[in-house]
């Protein structure tokens, strides 16, 4: 399961890694070709105990399917990363690099003036169970490839208060 994402700045050519263990860890996510931070996941019910969301940073294809989560009125986003990483059983790091025409799936929720994000999975492919069961979908990115995130991802950067957070790979 994908327990991190890079995304970057295109004219600084920094990169800002989120960690979905880091509190208040947010994503970009792009919404009808707009562009929008949003809080990845949910990490307890201590984080947001007015809000009746799950708890977690992911959501299963096959519920979403099922109608699961349809009482949220969710929407499906983009998620603009240029890498995620996945942890392994004897938790060694595996980093994936996506294309500039690939993006993950990921599921909006609002609720009141919050933005949640939860990653979209899928089964794993066979080659990549050894690593994890369950997989980030990824997607084509509409319109010829990735757009300049340039200034949303700055202000992703400007929110993150620890620069020592960011380099644990």
């Amino acid at each position: 399961m994908c327990v991190a994402m890079v995304f970057v700045n295109r004219k600084s050519g920094r990169e800002y890694r989120s960690f979905f263990t880091d509190p208040g860890s947010r994503i970009v996510y792009l919404e009808r070709g707009n562009a929008g931070l949003a809080s990845w996941g949910i990490r307890s019910t201590l984080e947001h105990p007015e809000l009746k969301l799950p708890v977690g940073g992911w959501a299963r294809e096959e519920s979403i399917a099922k109608g699961t989560w349809k009482k949220y009125h969710p929407e499906e986003v983009l998620i603009p990363a240029v890498k995620f990483l996945e942890r392994d059983w004897q938790k060694k790091i595996h980093l994936f690099e996506l294309s500039d025409r690939e993006s993950i799936k990921g599921l909006l929720v609002r609720e009141g003036s919050l933005a949640v994000v939860y990653v979209i999975t899928i089964e794993s492919p066979p080659e990549l169970r050894q690593i994890h069961t369950r997989w980030v979908k990824i997607t084509e990115l509409p319109g010829g490839g990735l757009p300049d995130l340039s200034e949303i991802v700055e202000q992703l950067q400007q929110k993150k208060v620890q620069p020592e957070n960011l380099t644990l790979w």
